[in-house]
């Protein structure tokens, strides 16, 4: 059976440097989401076994985003970030305390 694996991001491809952290991502039933509109309902429709979050997010702050889920929505789904600047140790320990199993750095676009 798959799993189902929410990926928040600006656009609708997926990163290859995603792909390469992501064990058996062939497991996996993919939902892209662009609109925090759209993380909300399907958090509420399809609830996710993994969560992949771009912190960079265009609508709203990354970490927000994610404390919004874990408080309102579902506090179950490990969460994997990626991101292209460095993260303070404020921000590392903040994405721990919220379930953070993963930081990804890539090159910015």
């Amino acid at each position: 059976m798959l799993k189902r694996l929410l990926f928040i991001h600006k656009d609708k491809n997926i990163p290859g440097v995603i792909e390469k952290n992501i064990d058996d991502i062939s497991n996996y039933l993919i939902s892209i989401v662009i609109s925090f509109k759209a993380i909300l309902i399907e958090m509420i429709n399809n609830p996710p076994d993994l969560i992949v979050l771009n912190l960079e997010f265009p609508e709203m702050d990354g970490i927000e985003v994610l404390k919004t889920i874990k408080y309102y929505i579902s506090d179950s789904s490990p969460v994997m970030v990626f991101t292209a600047r460095l993260l303070t140790l404020e921000e590392q320990y903040i994405l721990a305390n919220l379930g953070t199993i993963k930081i990804i750095y890539h090159s910015p676009p």
